[in-house]
């Protein structure tokens, strides 16, 4: 990772760099992005040159529960923590409060289910 970020020339010292990826049903369509079209979230965090990776199945999300083992099961990178949406949303708002970077896959969609669903949640 660091090797990457240095083709950049960002100094990542005592930098806090967020990645969130969501994994979503495919017919979402750009006036919803309602947490619960989500199925699962993965969330990798930089910070003081260690890496920490969570994944989130959203237990009242789009998943069916025939796949939710397979989901577990496929994660490598930790444990699965089953989780509501309105919690994922609360817990992602402290993850990226103090955060100096925000990158993802599918920036767009990704920024407008946190946007959308943190502005509808009471925190």
């Amino acid at each position: 990772f660091s090797k990457n970020v240095a083709n950049y020339n960002i100094d990542i010292k005592n930098k806090k760099i967020v990645s969130i990826d969501f994994e979503y049903n495919p017919h979402i369509s750009s006036h919803e992005y309602n947490i619960k079209y989500c199925s699962e979230c993965g969330v990798s965090i930089y910070e003081n040159n260690v890496l920490s990776t969570y994944h989130f199945l959203i237990e009242d999300g789009s998943h069916k529960t025939g796949i939710a083992k397979h989901l577990i099961e496929k994660f490598e990178f930790g444990e699965t923590k089953i989780i509501n949406s309105v919690d994922l949303i609360k817990n992602l708002k402290e993850i990226l409060k103090d955060a100096d970077y925000f990158i993802s896959h599918g920036m767009e969609n990704e920024y407008n289910i946190l946007i959308k669903n943190i502005n509808k949640t009471k925190l």
